[in-house]
């Protein structure tokens, strides 16, 4: 899995409040918070793994320090930093398509994204290795799924309608190097060395 730290900072005093290492199976980038971020910039997979990592801010936290030194009760501001300290040999990403709906009798419902993301052929963020996309998890319709992987042989498609279906990278890859698609969900990125 990915190990990754997350540091909180008081934004007054420059204390760190918290520092915890986590583990987990992937990075979720969540599509509908950042589409509107993202308006005048590409979406692609590269800036939405970034915008993942970038710091936010924590509202109305407890700070010893600042309730010591400035006699502060009303709480202070958190910068909560994420990083990843061990990338994964294989590198999941899980782009989060979900948008609640508000219902009338208080029950949210959700539909989906059908934002279009730009794919590589690689992805390096930061100060990560290189990686090579090696298979991704599509929805089209209601019901029907399709795993695109690429094998040393070339890409196939294995989906609920039958036997697995050959595709050239030309049919994957128009633009020789990268994708736009609307139902991509997965990805799942081999670090090359």
């Amino acid at each position: 899995g990915v190990i990754g730290r997350t540091l909180e900072t008081c934004t007054t005093c420059g204390t760190v409040i918290a520092c915890r290492r986590q583990v987990f199976n992937r990075i979720q980038l969540q599509l509908t918070l950042v589409e509107k971020e993202l308006l005048d910039h590409v979406l692609n997979v590269k800036n939405l793994v970034e915008l993942a990592l970038k710091p936010s801010l924590m509202l109305n936290c407890r700070c010893r320090r600042c309730e010591e030194t400035y006699e502060r009760v009303n709480g202070v501001t958190l910068q909560v930093t994420n990083f990843i300290a061990s990338w994964p040999e294989v590198l999941v990403l899980w782009l989060d398509r979900r948008i609640a709906v508000p219902g009338l009798s208080g029950r949210i419902s959700y539909t989906r994204s059908d934002a279009s993301v730009w794919l590589g052929k690689t992805l390096q963020v930061h100060d990560s290795p290189v990686y090579s996309l090696r298979a991704m998890v599509l929805h089209k319709g209601t019901k029907d799924y399709a795993c695109c992987r690429a094998e040393d042989c070339g890409w196939f498609e294995f989906n609920d309608a039958g036997r697995p279906r050959a595709l050239s990278e030309a049919d994957l890859f128009p633009a020789q190097v990268c994708l736009r698609h609307r139902h991509v969900y997965m990805l799942f990125y081999e670090k090359t060395y």
